[in-house]
């Protein structure tokens, strides 16, 4: 049998010419995938700064402080951009909000002893939750009876409470997230000392 001789077509530039008019469908998804790429780039130069730092708890409280600072100045008088507007905060907000909630618990655990870990879980629960829940709403409420909006129909809905809340309980909830940004640089020494003591103490 005669072995039939096989051609092979050497295309320019490996053939990516001819593969472009199949790609131009997909183009609105190039800027995506671009800024993806800098992106994980520039969080993989920027995580070990954050971590020596603690520029992420600074990130996060920030970004918390924005979205209710947010929440509580953009009030218009058309009802569609006040919406709008006012959830965009409130994205911000909450997404400031699961960032701290979860350095917080990250860095709980991570000081937390290994032997003591199921024991400790409770006391944890106590500052993270019980503290908030009972102070939180305690200057809710002493903010919404100050402002004493009055209720446009007191008796539509009998789970409302007695004053409608204000506007000025995100100011309230925003300089709280701006004074707890205090307490990082101090979180920072305390992090660098301990890790200064265990060298030491590995040295000795």
């Amino acid at each position: 049998m005669k072995k039939q001789e096989q051609k092979h077509t050497s295309l320019p530039w490996f053939g990516i010419p001819r593969i472009i008019p199949y790609l131009k469908a997909y183009r609105w998804y190039y800027p995506v995938m671009v800024l993806t790429a800098l992106g994980g780039t520039l969080a993989d130069i920027a995580i070990p700064l954050f971590q020596q730092y603690a520029l992420n708890h600074f990130i996060a409280l920030g970004v918390m402080a924005v979205g209710l600072f947010g929440m509580y100045l953009f009030h218009f008088d058309n009802k569609i951009a006040t919406l709008l507007t006012f959830g965009i905060s409130g994205f911000v907000m909450i997404t400031g909000y699961i960032f701290t909630s979860a350095l917080c618990g990250a860095l709980t655990r991570d000081y937390t002893p290994v032997e003591n870990a199921g024991k400790l879980q409770g006391i944890r629960m106590i500052f993270s939750v019980l503290i908030p829940m009972l102070i939180g709403p305690e200057i809710g409420n002493a903010i919404n009876k100050a402002a004493n909006i009055p209720m446009v129909n007191p008796g539509a809905d009998a789970m409302t409470t007695e004053y409608i809340p204000a506007p000025e309980i995100f100011l309230a909830g925003a300089i709280v997230a701006a004074l707890a940004l205090v307490l990082v640089p101090i979180l920072v020494k305390l992090i660098k000392k301990q890790k200064q003591e265990k060298k030491d103490a590995i040295n000795d």
